[in-house]
């Protein structure tokens, strides 16, 4: 998808791909999904945390409303430096 410490080209790819794989992904089915990239904080932090972030925007009745800051705060208290910023 893209290469790692940069960011991806084209957002709509991304979002796309992270739903087509939520969609052929069923955990009911096939278990958790596993996504690791090299060091597992950065592309891997970028994929999990808008995974969840649309999950939150497909759930939501506020459709709008969606919390970034506590979503990376959340991941990064389970994995240190998950979604690198720098």
């Amino acid at each position: 998808m893209w290469d790692d410490h940069t960011i991806p080209t084209n957002s709509d790819i991304l979002i796309n791909f992270i739903r087509l794989i939520r969609s052929e992904c069923n955990p009911e089915h096939h278990g958790p999904l596993l996504v690791h990239c090299s060091a597992g904080v950065g592309r891997s932090g970028t994929f999990i945390g808008l995974d969840r972030l649309l999950q939150q925007f497909d759930k939501s009745s506020l459709h709008g409303y969606l919390d970034i800051y506590g979503t990376i705060f959340n991941m990064r208290q389970c994995r240190d430096k998950m979604v690198q910023n720098e």
